[in-house]
């Protein structure tokens, strides 16, 4: 039976060529460095070498030099099995001291195999090529050993710059654009709690720390929406859509006040399929709530291990080593220093235990530990050699680096989780340092047409159209967040889509960290190109319908009119009187435009009545009369049907009421009826009285202000009287002879 020398400083690599090569009918001995290989196999002699290169205390060049040296040694084949040497330059330094093979990982270990037969055989065989090379002198072999060393070394340096620059750039950008973003940015879980918020997300809603915010909302149904069904629906559309996009619903501020949210979210399902948590973006659309949160800052307390471990059993534990496992130390010492250990690393501790006493070393390792209450926690350890009670001891230090461990777990996860935020904004959103691109989300292609990484490292310029533009909207933007942390103004401006047309764009912006050194900042686009030439369609159409409102009008003010001679221009008159008393009163414009059109069109239901009724020169019989009341309901009839803003057909039907309940048709009184009712009554009567009727002559401009001066606050409106009275006394206000519009 053929016995292979296995040289590796990794447990796992020996453990595995270990089984393989005994499966395989071999026997084989083992060592972590090549010092204790030269001991190995001086004392058993191989058959056959393998070795790793890269190791400690001594190397695998190292140890085939040696080997090359000692006449014992020197004739026993030696292959190298590596994952780091693979330079050729390497390889033929490997051959040049006399290694028979070199096996380059990761290859099929069975292959490896396959070549040990090969060389064990042709050696059985008499074969085997002559590797005995005459070993070099000292100084060409430090000169070729170096310059290996030194070329893999640097290698290693760059790879490690690499990643860290890597490790650091990514950081960076998602503690930006986290910290930082305009929006806010959350992750819920199914039943209503929050896992995670942004600084934004609690501002907006009057919180002064994200931890706060999480720790106070239990329920986001119950606690934030103004109408918890909101929540509901919106969880029914991510159950069965997977996503929710500008779903806008009142929530309620800390203060107690009313907000407006727009939420874009997405459900997260697990493996089962079942959803895990939501996470996506909220954006007040009421306002922006300008908070200024005081953010606490919360550093975790750490405590070092000391213990002292002699003949593999605890001899002293102070109490934070214990800790660390969930025990004290009394109930620690005199148990086996593995006790605590998790059993897959019971044979990596214990190597490194011998090798720290049999060699002198301390170097840092991690293992996992088993906790008394099931779980499993990482722990650094450093052990040094000492002397306890004259005899050889291990003191050992030790820290919890478990939130370290996971920390670097959750990299990558920050890495998903930084573009799914990026994604899940239905918005450009484009990060820039002096006005230069370092990052954009996939919305960038929707808006603007670029891929993200084709707008990486560019100028801000190749999104404008002219260099005027450029500078127009760089200098208001940068001077506005020169004073302020975000630049919540909107500001739309046309921009150049990569085809060449222009689009209309609305741009929110903040500064990336507490000052605009670099100029960095994140800034968000909207495509409004649409809804502004939507608003302005709109525009030209209310025109022509308010144009072609206005005719019809007056075709039906002017039917009236023919049908009823005597009352002619009546309507006209008290238009301008209603609208005279609006302006005296402040109202609204929109709201006076319809006032003037029920003054307008108030004695329309009119047009229902007999001819010879309305013109009859004498009293009215109380049949006549009763159908003269009618016709604020049929002028109600007539006008309902039309879809106005403002409640027209209803100032007509109550324009004869009174406020102590004295008018018709519905003997409504006080707070009942409208106010523009109550305008187009008071110049309904004075204009009546002024004028001639079929019935009487004019009674005078000074009858019929005493009428209402008389019934002020009886049978009138109070505030209109005496804006009617202050038009005819101080205004100079006289009606038209001739009534035109």
């Amino acid at each position: 039976m053929a016995r292979i020398l296995i040289v590796d400083d990794a447990p796992e690599n020996i453990y595995m060529l270990d089984i393989i090569l005994r499966e395989e009918g071999f026997e084989t001995l083992s060592a972590a460095n090549g010092k204790e290989a030269l001991e190995q196999a001086r004392t058993s002699l191989p058959d056959l070498i393998v070795s790793d290169i890269f190791m400690p205390v001594m190397d695998g060049f190292t140890l085939l030099r040696e080997c090359k040296r000692d006449e014992i040694l020197k004739d026993i084949p030696f292959v190298f099995y590596t994952a780091t040497y693979t330079d050729t330059k390497d390889q033929r330094f490997a051959m040049d001291q006399g290694a028979d093979l070199i096996v380059i990982k990761p290859v099929d270990p069975f292959e490896l195999v396959k070549s040990i037969r090969g060389l064990l055989e042709k050696r059985g065989r008499g074969v085997l090529p002559s590797r005995r090379v005459e070993p070099p002198p000292d100084e060409e072999f430090l000169k070729g050993y170096s310059e290996t060393v030194v070329r893999k070394l640097e290698e290693k340096v760059h790879e490690l710059d690499d990643a860290n620059q890597a490790l650091s750039e990514s950081e960076r950008k998602y503690h930006h654009l986290f910290e930082d973003a305009v929006l806010g940015i959350f992750q819920s879980t199914p039943e209503g709690r929050y896992t995670l918020v942004n600084p934004a997300l609690a501002r907006m809603f009057g919180y002064d720390s994200s931890q706060e915010m999480i720790d106070s909302i239990e329920n986001i149904g119950q606690q934030l929406y103004a109408d918890p069904r909101d929540r509901e629906r919106a969880r029914k559309v991510l159950s069965e859509t997977g996503e929710l996009r500008g779903f806008i619903a009142p929530f309620r501020h800390r203060s107690g006040k009313t907000i407006w949210i727009s939420v874009n979210s997405h459900a997260v399902r697990g493996k089962d399929g079942g959803i895990e948590y939501y996470e996506g973006t909220a954006e007040n659309v009421t306002e922006k709530v300008e908070l200024e949160g005081l953010y606490k800052s919360l550093t975790d307390r750490s405590f070092t291990g000391i213990y002292l471990v002699q003949d593999g059993t605890f001899r002293f534990l102070n109490q934070s080593a214990a800790a660390f496992a969930g025990y004290t130390p009394d109930e620690l010492v005199g148990k086996d220093s593995l006790y605590c250990i998790y059993p897959d690393d019971w044979g990596t501790a214990r190597i490194l235990s011998q090798r720290m006493i049999r060699e002198g070393l301390t170097m840092p390792f991690e293992v996992r530990i088993l906790h008394k209450n099931g779980t499993i926690r990482w722990i650094m350890l450093t052990l040094t050699p000492t002397d306890y009670k004259g005899r050889p001891a291990i003191l050992g230090n030790s820290i919890d680096i478990t939130e370290l461990k996971d920390a670097r777990e959750k990299l990558d996860d920050s890495r998903a989780m930084e573009s799914s935020i990026l994604d899940s904004i239905p918005l450009a959103v484009i990060g820039m340092e002096n006005r230069r691109i370092m990052f954009a989300n996939s919305d960038t292609t929707t808006i603007f047409g670029w891929q993200p990484d084709e707008l990486i490292g560019r100028s801000a310029r190749i999104l404008y159209r002219s260099e005027e533009d450029y500078e127009q909207v760089g200098d208001r933007l940068y001077q506005a967040l020169s004073g302020a942390r975000t630049f919540t103004a909107e500001i739309e401006h046309l921009y150049r889509h990569r085809d060449g047309r222009d689009i209309l764009c609305r741009m929110k912006a903040a500064r990336i960290g507490e000052s605009l050194q670099g100029r960095r900042i994140v800034t968000t686009y909207e495509d409004v190109t649409e809804l502004i030439q939507t608003k302005e369609k709109l525009g030209q159409t209310n025109e022509q319908l308010q144009r072609t409102l206005s005719g019809t009008i007056k075709t039906i003010s002017s039917l009236l009119e023919a049908k009823d001679p005597y009352t002619a221009g009546h309507q006209e008159r008290v238009y301008h009187l209603v609208m005279a008393i609006a302006g005296e009163m402040n109202l609204p414009e929109d709201l006076a435009q319809a006032l003037g059109t029920a003054a307008l069109l108030h004695d329309v239901g009119k047009i229902q009545i007999p001819s010879d009724i309305l013109s009859k020169p004498g009293k009215l019989s109380n049949v006549e009369y009763d159908l003269i009341k009618i016709h604020p309901e049929e002028g109600h009839d007539i006008i309902r049907n039309i879809d106005f803003v403002f409640p027209i057909a209803e100032m007509i039907l109550q324009h004869h009421e009174r406020l102590d309940g004295s008018g018709y048709p519905r003997g409504l009184t006080g707070g009942q009826i409208l106010l523009e009712a109550r305008i187009i009554a008071v110049a309904d009567v004075v204009e009546a009285m002024a004028s001639h009727r079929p019935y009487r002559p004019a009674l005078g401009i000074d009858a019929a202000m005493e009428e209402i001066r008389k019934y002020r606050g009886i049978r009138y409106d109070a505030d209109v009287v005496d804006a009617c009275r202050r038009l005819f006394h101080d205004r100079g206000f006289q009606f038209a002879q001739k009534p035109s519009r």
